[in-house]
């Protein structure tokens, strides 16, 4: 049987949809549904019909609209669908859903209306549906927390370097840039520096997840000393005192930490579903090295949206473009710190 454009997209999006946890129903089960999150198809609201609409703990939270593929893949543009925006829904559409993604079987596109300044962004596949239910809740959404909730520098036990580095990282943050590079000389203790950026990243904009990514074991072994010796300037205790840190060992990552420490190897390991012994040769520094790094695909243990902040550090520009794959993958602010 010969689909047309639309049908071959909707396929696609049902099979990713699924993957992400969604369930598609029919549109009469919607208030008795008994699961967090279902989709409905050509659903119908007054005289207005959406291709799909998200719906998280019984409402409608979100919606999907499918635009046919097209030979190119360059064929839309984030500005095309925001003219698609414009023209395709009813002018109070915005005040009843939050999040909206456009999709057309090869790339999506997502647009949170909560934040400061909503702006399409290219994602790799569709926010699991306990994600929806968990930002639901917060009512105030992550780059909304950026802009306005970092508070002045505790300047207490750093040296006027330290402080122009954090300085930058917040300020790129709070901009919602969505990578942001600093250079940090070795004289001045970038551990005091990023470690002090990812315990104001958890206590002030209440951030769910923060990975610090490094190139190999010994740099991940380093790297976790300096968590645990850690002391904020604003508070006596350790920093596992006050926050759960862990450093992955093994292929499981446990989803009860607020900071997470690897090495980028490992992580490859984990998304590609690889077994223990592979990962633990992914600490070793001839891992990999004739090998291609492949694509990530989905992995619902690790979803896009896990983190959302990533720190590389000291990466180079060869590891850097050799890894893209991961940074493709996730769905998260990068900060990458150069010494």
């Amino acid at each position: 049987m010969n689909l047309c454009p639309t049908e071959i997209a909707n396929e696609i999006i049902d099979k990713q949809l699924i993957l992400c946890g969604w369930d598609i129903i029919c549109p009469l089960r919607v208030s008795d549904y008994e699961k967090i999150g279902a989709v409905t198809r050509n659903y119908f609201e007054g005289s207005a019909l959406y291709d799909y609409i998200l719906h998280v703990d019984n409402k409608p939270v979100g919606y999907i609209k499918v635009l046919p593929p097209e030979d190119s893949i360059d064929a839309f543009t984030p500005h095309d669908f925001d003219e698609y925006l414009r023209t395709y829904p009813p002018s109070d559409l915005n005040k009843e859903y939050s999040y909206l993604y456009l999709c057309y079987g090869i790339d999506t596109y997502f647009m949170d209306l909560r934040d400061p300044l909503p702006e399409w962004r290219k994602i790799t596949t569709f926010h699991r549906p306990e994600t929806l239910h968990r930002w639901v809740k917060r009512t105030i959404s992550l780059r909304m927390r950026f802009a306005k909730y970092f508070p002045e520098i505790d300047k207490k036990g750093l040296n006027d370097g330290q402080i122009s580095a954090l300085s930058k990282i917040e300020n790129s943050l709070q901009e919602l840039n969505k990578i942001t590079h600093v250079e940090i000389p070795q004289d001045l203790d970038k551990y005091q520096v990023t470690i002090t950026s990812f315990y104001r990243l958890i206590k002030h904009t209440k951030v769910l997840r923060v990975l610090y990514l490094v190139n190999d074991v010994q740099a991940a072994t380093i790297a976790e000393s300096h968590f645990s010796n850690y002391i904020p300037q604003d508070d006596p205790r350790l920093l596992s005192d006050i926050y759960s840190f862990i450093r992955l060992r093994n292929t499981y990552i446990p989803q009860d930490h607020q900071a997470y420490i690897t090495s980028i190897q490992r992580l490859y390991c984990i998304l590609k579903n690889r077994d223990l012994e592979q990962a633990e040769a992914a600490d070793t520094n001839d891992f990999l090295e004739n090998e291609e790094v492949l694509p990530i695909e989905y992995n619902e243990k690790v979803p896009m949206e896990f983190f959302d902040v990533i720190v590389f550090d000291t990466c180079p520009d060869a590891l850097d473009v050799r890894w893209l794959p991961i940074y493709d993958y996730f769905d998260a602010f990068h900060v990458r710190i150069n010494c």
